[in-house]
């Protein structure tokens, strides 16, 4: 690793192609010590409705001797932001990676949200190198807000990996907290799992995504989905609460029946580890043998498993009481959800 603070004639030498790009270097904003070099914000105009504002922030790093990686970070006037890392040598090779990535591309605008997303460039290491495409944006994680809330996903870049989503309060000024069900997202399919309140400082509820694929095609997946679970929530959250037990009755009861699975099949086995002496079946033989073992060598396959199933008594999908999504009033000690 290199640790000897930025020189002066360091710092000429990696700037120089990106002075040649019209992107002079801000040295208050930058770390020497760190050898990491900040540039002068750039100002971009979003082709959407309302033409918002994109602020551009470029941030060169130099983890090691022989290696640099380049971050550009886009804000939207939102509050929303979305980055682009490419990492690799050089720096000149770094940028133009960076900008053949149009600004426009890391936003999108659905109902009343923003959503931002977050990529890295693939082909520079080979931790992200992609079989397909060894330049194509991954997506690594992604930012939407809008309709009260703030939702967030990470993907990880590891095969069968689900992606974690995080939805909270937005907490704007006079805005009141959102109630929603832990189901919400659940009824879109068995690749969206239920929301569990978060146990972490800033609160809020987690949920998990499961991805197709790996590399570009894995990316694709997630976007495609992150997209109807934006659609979905504008959609909802645009409506009275009791349209969505409505509207997605027959899904909620499918959510609640997934659910019941773990326990149901942990209860079936136990009873059927117990029934074994009435069944009159031979000590012997290999079917006495699993269903006798079953209760155990059931507990060794769930902590086995990537992602545990949760044995749980799922509730009932009923009717959502409350008038709207938002509570009639700010109240710091309230729930941020209920379970519906």
């Amino acid at each position: 690793m290199t640790t000897a603070p930025l020189t002066h004639h360091d710092i000429l030498a990696l700037v120089e192609p990106f002075v040649r790009r019209g992107r002079p270097v801000d040295l208050p904003a930058s770390d020497r010590l760190a050898r990491q070099l900040v540039f002068r914000p750039v100002t971009h105009v979003l082709d959407a409705p309302g033409s918002a504002q994109l602020v551009e922030v470029l941030r060169l790093d130099q983890p090691a001797s022989d290696r640099y990686r380049l971050t550009r970070t886009l804000t939207h006037a939102s509050g929303v932001a979305a980055r682009l890392v490419a990492e690799g040598a050089p720096p000149g090779e770094l940028l133009a990676r960076v900008e053949a990535i149009d600004v426009q591309q890391q936003f999108r605008m659905i109902g009343r949200f923003v959503v931002g997303l977050s990529y890295r460039l693939g082909g520079g290491d080979g931790l992200w190198r992609d079989d397909t495409a060894s330049d194509a944006p991954v997506l690594s994680d992604a930012d939407v807000r809008g309709a009260g809330v703030l939702l967030t996903m990470e993907v990880s870049s590891v095969k069968g990996v689900p992606a974690e989503l995080k939805l909270v309060d937005d907490g704007v000024a006079g805005e009141p907290a959102v109630e929603l069900p832990d189901d919400l997202l659940a009824v879109l399919g068995r690749d969206w799992d239920c929301f569990r309140r978060s146990l972490t400082d800033q609160g809020g509820w987690r949920g998990t995504l499961r991805l197709r694929g790996r590399g570009v095609a894995r990316s694709a997946d997630a976007e495609r989905k992150l997209e109807a679970t934006v659609v979905h929530l504008d959609r909802t959250l645009s409506r009275p609460p009791d349209a969505f037990h409505a509207d997605w009755r027959a899904a909620r009861w499918g959510v609640f029946l997934r659910r019941t699975i773990p326990v149901a099949t942990c209860i079936g086995l136990i009873l059927a580890a117990a029934a074994v002496p009435y069944f009159g079946i031979s000590e012997d033989s290999v079917v006495h043998m699993l269903l006798f073992n079953s209760p155990p060598l059931l507990l060794v396959l769930f902590f086995s498993m990537r992602e545990m199933p949760r044995i749980e008594l799922p509730p009932w999908p009923r009717r959502l009481s409350a008038a709207a999504w938002h509570a009639p009033s700010p109240d710091a000690d309230a729930p941020l959800l209920q379970t519906g």
